[in-house]
């Protein structure tokens, strides 16, 4: 979080939308730390990785990992499947 590619504002403009759905946007949005950000992100790659293993055919498409908000730990859905991810953050 403390890269100078990490800092709010450093993403292309389109990042966000090509990276997230839109209900996924806002709630990034509403932060202007950009943790949130990389919170999703974070879910989203640890689901992948995971989806790549059970399906060599996964291709990573962050959009498509939907990370539901609802639920501790994150609940992250692919297709047909729901991967939990536990997060775990400090100040870094």
């Amino acid at each position: 979080l403390k890269d100078a590619e990490a800092l709010p504002g450093a993403q292309h403009p389109r990042f966000d939308a090509r990276a997230f759905a839109a209900c996924e946007r806002d709630w990034v949005g509403a932060d202007a730390s950009g943790r949130r950000r990389w919170l999703l992100w974070a879910c989203k790659e640890a689901a992948f990785k995971v989806a790549r293993k059970l399906d060599r055919a996964a291709v990573w498409a962050p959009a498509r990992f939907a990370v539901e908000f609802d639920a501790w730990p994150r609940r992250v859905r692919w297709r047909e499947r729901v991967f939990e991810v536990a997060v775990q953050a400090d100040e870094d």
